[in-house]
C-alpha cells in the first residue's frame, strides 16, 4: 500500500486513525521550521503511532525536543551526523536524528549495525535537504517489519517512500509543496513500476520486446540472450517509449 497526499500535514494527519502507524521517519523542512508548530504536528504523529513503535526525526535544531517529550514520546537517543558539504538552507554541517518511542520498549532489528555518521550531499539530488535512500532504508529496516506502515508527513522528494518499496513496507506520505509532491510521486511510481516489472519477469515466457538483448560470440555461433533492463534503463524507456510506458508504468491510487 502506497498512499500519498498533497497538503498541510497537520490537517492530513487528523484524517488518520489513532494507533494505525508502525513507524515514523521524517525530516521537517529547515527553512520553514517553527518550534510552535511542533506542538501541533508532533502530538498528531504520537496519536497515530501504535504502542511500542519508534520514530526517527531528523533536524538541524534540538529545539523541538520539548514538544517531542510533552507529546508523550520518550527520547531514546540523539545521534549526530556530519555532512561533508553544506546546503543553501542548512549551512551547518552537523545534524541530529532524534530517536524516540511511544509506549513500551521493543527490540531493534539491527542492534549491532551503526549507519555511517558522515553523509555526502550528492549532486544529483532534487531537494535541498534530500537524504540518501540508504539512510531511510536503514531506519525503516531497523524499527519495522515487512508490510508494516511507515509514515513521513514531510516527504519532500520521496526518499522515505522509495526506501519503503525497497524494504517491502507500506507507506503514507504528505507534502505541502506541489513541485516536490510531483517529484516524490514520480520517483515512487518509477520504483513501484520497476519492482512490478522485475516481479513479472520470466525468461521463458516474457515477451522479448520488453527485454534487452545481450549477444555473445563463441567463434561459430551467436548465442542470443535476453535480460531485464536496469532501473536507469527502465526509467529512460518510460520517458521515451510510449508503448513501454503504457505497458509498465503503474499509477498510485487516487487519494
Amino acid at each position: 500500500m502506497i498512499k500519498t497526499k498533497q497538503g498541510n500535514c497537520i490537517e492530513l494527519l487528523k484524517e488518520l486513525e489513532s494507533n494505525s502507524i508502525d513507524l515514523l521517519v521524517t525530516e521537517p523542512p529547515y527553512k520553514t521550521i517553527n518550534v510552535e508548530l511542533s506542538y501541533e504536528w508532533i502530538p498528531e504523529c504520537y496519536r497515530v503511532l501504535k504502542d511500542s513503535s519508534h520514530a526517527y526525526i531528523m533536524t538541524n535544531s534540538l529545539e523541538m525536543s520539548d514538544a517531542i517529550e510533552k507529546s508523550g514520546f520518550e527520547i531514546i537517543s540523539i545521534s549526530e551526523y556530519f555532512k561533508c558539504n553544506k546546503t543553501l538552507f542548512n549551512k551547518k554541517n552537523k545534524q541530529y536524528v532524534i530517536f524516540c518511542r511511544k509506549g513500551k520498549a521493543k527490540e531493534l532489528n539491527l542492534p549491532n549495525i551503526e549507519y555511517t555518521s558522515r553523509i555526502n550531499n550528492f549532486s544529483s539530488k532534487v531537494h535541498p535537504t534530500e537524504k540518501p535512500v540508504g539512510l531511510m532504508q536503514f531506519y525503516i529496516e531497523n524499527s519495522s517489519k515487512e508490510n508494516d506502515i511507515v509514515l513521513d508527513p514531510f516527504m519532500g522528494s520521496g526518499s522515505t517512500g522509495v526506501a519503503c518499496l525497497k524494504s517491502n513496507r507500506n507507506f503514507i506520505g504528505f507534502e505541502i509543496d506541489g513541485n516536490y509532491y510531483k517529484i516524490a510521486t514520480d520517483r515512487i511510481i518509477t520504483k513501484l513500476s520497476y519492482k512490478n516489472y522485475l516481479e513479472n519477469f520470466d525468461e521463458s515466457s516474457f515477451n522479448k520486446k520488453w527485454l534487452k538483448c545481450t549477444n555473445t560470440h563463441d567463434g561459430f555461433f551467436n548465442d542470443e540472450k535476453y535480460e531485464p533492463f536496469t532501473e536507469d534503463e527502465f526509467k529512460d524507456l518510460i520517458q521515451t517509449n510510449t508503448e513501454f510506458k503504457t505497458q509498465w508504468e503503474l499509477t498510485l491510487p487516487n487519494n
